[in-house]
């Protein structure tokens, strides 16, 4: 039997990926977000502390600034009108914001005297969740200097997310409309 070429390879693969990447970049954002909050849900956090807590706490660090990289650079896509950047980048980035804080809760709230209210992963989403939209109940905070100093940084940080996102997508909006010769009238 011949092997296939080069060309009828790479064919078959576009084909196979066209099927199994929706067309529309909220849908693989969805999707893709969806995918996250699952993995937070399953990841075995208890070995991020114990033995090696500097380790745990260094892969979290590590992982948000690769999420602030990720961040800005969809934030600038966005901003040059990239649709799958408006679409797909930019919620994915604040949905792996989310995971990330979350995370960083709940494997702080591990600790004596971190945070009052907060014992699952579901508490800590949610804390996540309404630190980042300002809303603020007050059922679960920091109490430690540790874990407010962690949520100080959240709150800088989804300034700077909030505001980034928003012109980004103003911008990238304007560009593609005045690619399209929209005139708004």
């Amino acid at each position: 039997m011949a092997r296939p070429s080069r060309s009828e390879s790479a064919s078959t693969l576009r084909r196979l990926l066209h099927h199994l990447i929706p067309s529309r970049p909220w849908v693989a954002g969805v999707l893709t977000s969806t995918a996250l909050i699952t993995v937070y849900y399953v990841m075995p956090f208890a070995h991020f502390q114990g033995k090696r807590p500097v380790l745990g706490w260094f892969f979290l660090v590590t992982a948000l600034l690769l999420v602030a990289a990720l961040t800005v650079t969809q934030a600038v896509s966005a901003a040059r009108g990239v649709p799958w950047a408006m679409g797909f980048g930019l919620p994915v980035a604040v949905c792996l914001v989310l995971v990330v804080f979350s995370a960083i809760y709940f494997v702080a709230a591990r600790g004596p005297g971190a945070f009052a209210g907060l014992s699952t992963k579901t508490d800590s989403l949610y804390f996540t969740i309404t630190t980042l939209s300002t809303v603020g109940y007050g059922d679960i905070h920091p109490v430690g200097q540790g874990p407010r100093i962690v949520v100080t940084v959240q709150i800088l940080f989804d300034l700077v997310l909030v505001g980034g996102v928003a012109g980004s997508l103003r911008r990238g909006a304007g560009r593609r409309l005045e690619g399209r010769g929209d005139s708004g009238g």
